[in-house]
């Protein structure tokens, strides 16, 4: 019969290899057989094609069956009240109230693969096997109602539900050919001028604009402010501060009072407060541990002197994000652009966090959302879990970028000994080759200072009696679960 059955499958029934036309005959299976009667070969294929639909709608049904009795009275107790169009919600873009919502799956991909449990994300969630991943979040199914769906899944899913999803639920996509639409993201253009009727008041194009949205709301423009008003406004405006005496007498001169304004310290300290802000400037860590950033001035110093010397935008940029790699003409720029990348450091951190790699995460996650909002007006922070449901920013996207800043060096080791209270990476600035001569003498000099005071201290504590080989040295605390140990060491 087996054999039968597969020169059925592999050729027309009566027709082998070698032959050029059908058979005329039937083929009979072997009469010799006890089991099986005489039945001509295209019938006993028909009686097994026959068998084998019976037997496959018979599973199908049994699958039907297992999935009304046992499977969907689970989904409508512990799932429908967060997945489901009734409900009206759809918790992680996900539905399970018909067959096309598990297919089509939520923000992490499709719900389970028919046919293997062990690969789908349903039971990764129903097992608890991810703290962060845990379904139903409020109570954990029992056993017996994991195994329902262990089952289930292993039977490939059979699933009656065949409504689709309705439009308005289906999973979301960035259109990103109509997003560069927006006005944000298309280039500037010049707008015409409109048309305004007090045509002798515009001194600039700018001033047209203006007039135009006055005389809409049948507004007048306000008379000329005289100079010693515009001075004081000026003052104010450009440096935060009233204007000095002296400036308001005699004879006004605003164009040079103006210059005067710019090339001031204040004009870059007032100024330079607004990037401070976009920035997170603290001179404290925040966060579990209000650590002292001591050397945070220098970056407010950098900030305040870019905008006093009038420095690019372009350069002010790539001097924050990467300054430590990019070349320098003299020591004095190599110093301003290693200052600049504090503009990565800044910010509140968790440094008790046990999972140093999530604090690396973290610490990526941060900046980025820093860098969206201070560079590009945008909260790509946002599709760390998903993509961005406003602008054209994909998770995608975001795990791009985080992979440059996951490979950049901001959080590591300990911090004052602590251990699992991690500290922030500082480097020494480059100096003039007189003043490193000098600063190396000074760490010499500090540190046989140091190494005579613990001999010393050590000999009286054991009255000279102990050699001083044995001499406590400094530990060594490493929070990295991948370090490998080299070399003689002892516990300390």
């Amino acid at each position: 019969m087996q054999s039968t059955l597969a020169v059925a499958a592999l050729f027309p029934i009566g027709r082998f290899p070698g032959k050029s036309r059908w058979h005329e005959t039937d083929l009979f299976l072997s009469k010799g057989s006890p089991f099986l009667p005489s039945v001509p070969v295209r019938h006993a294929v028909t009686f097994s094609l026959l068998a084998v639909c019976s037997s496959a709608s018979a599973a199908a049904a049994d699958g039907v069956a297992f999935f009304e009795n046992k499977v969907r009275p689970l989904l409508v107790k512990h799932c429908y009240e967060c997945h489901s169009q009734e409900a009206g919600k759809r918790k992680g873009g996900l539905l399970l109230d018909r067959k096309e919502g598990w297919q089509i799956g939520g923000d992490a991909g499709p719900a389970l693969i028919p046919g293997a449990p062990a690969g789908s994300l349903l039971m990764h969630s129903v097992n608890y096997e991810d703290e962060k991943l845990q379904m139903p979040p409020k109570s954990r199914l029992k056993p017996e109602e994991v195994r329902v769906f262990e089952q289930w899944i292993a039977m490939g899913a059979p699933d009656p539900r065949t409504a689709a999803l309705a439009e308005v639920v289906k999973k979301k996509t960035i259109d990103f050919a109509a997003a560069r639409q927006g006005w944000a993201f298309r280039p500037l253009t010049k707008e015409p001028l409109p048309a305004v009727k007090q045509k002798d008041w515009p001194r600039k194009e700018l001033d047209t604009f203006i007039l135009a949205e006055l005389e809409a709301k049948n507004l007048t423009p306000a008379t000329d402010a005289d100079p010693r008003t515009l001075m004081r406004r000026l003052s104010y405006d450009l440096t935060g501060l009233p204007p000095a005496a002296f400036d308001l007498a005699g004879t006004p001169d605003l164009p040079g009072y103006i210059e005067k304004l710019l090339n001031s310290p204040q004009f870059g300290e007032k100024w330079g407060r607004y990037w401070l802000d976009l920035a997170r400037y603290a001179d404290s860590n925040g966060g579990d541990r209000n650590y002292t950033f001591y050397q945070a001035w220098r970056y407010r110093n950098y900030v305040i002197d870019a905008f006093n010397r009038d420095q690019s935008y372009y350069e002010f940029i790539r001097e924050q994000l990467a300054g430590d790699l990019m070349a320098a003409g003299n020591i004095e720029q190599r110093r301003r652009q290693m200052i600049a990348t504090t503009f990565l450091a800044l910010g509140p951190k968790m440094l008790t966090e046990r999972d140093k790699e999530k604090l690396h995460l973290d610490t990526a996650d941060e900046q980025i959302d820093t860098i969206g909002r201070a560079f590009l007006g945008l909260t790509i922070g946002c599709a760390r879990c998903h993509d961005h449901k406003f602008d054209p920013f994909s998770q995608q996207d975001y795990y791009a970028l985080a992979g440059f800043f996951r490979s950049t060096e901001v959080v590591m080791g300990t911090r004052n000994g602590c251990v699992n209270v991690a500290s922030w990476v500082e480097q020494a600035l480059p100096q003039p080759e007189p003043a490193m001569t000098e600063l190396a003498t000074k760490v010499e000099r500090l540190e046989l200072v140091m190494r005579l005071k613990v001999e010393r201290d050590f000999m009286a504590k054991v009255g000279g009696k102990m050699s001083l080989k044995n001499l406590p040295l400094a530990g060594v605390i490493c929070d990295e679960s991948d370090a490998e140990l080299v070399g003689d060491w002892k516990q300390s």
